[in-house]
């Protein structure tokens, strides 16, 4: 894949909401797409993880004030 297409593809990725655009992908590019799913969804994870330890922490320091 060249690096304009992969680039368009990032763009798509990021602000296209509409997922119409992804029918007509490449075998390739849906293997792409699919990798960014993944790591945006494990990220959005950690980041929800990483929250609620910190609520966690505040309620717990409260409770021992």
């Amino acid at each position: 894949m060249d690096e304009g297409r992969r680039k368009e593809l990032e763009k798509l990725f990021i602000m296209d909401p509409d997922d119409a655009w992804r029918t007509r992908l490449s075998p390739e590019e849906a293997l792409l797409i699919a990798l960014w799913d993944r790591q945006f969804a494990e990220a959005l994870l950690r980041l929800q993880q990483g929250e609620n330890r910190k609520a966690s922490r505040r309620a717990n320091t409260k409770e021992c004030e």
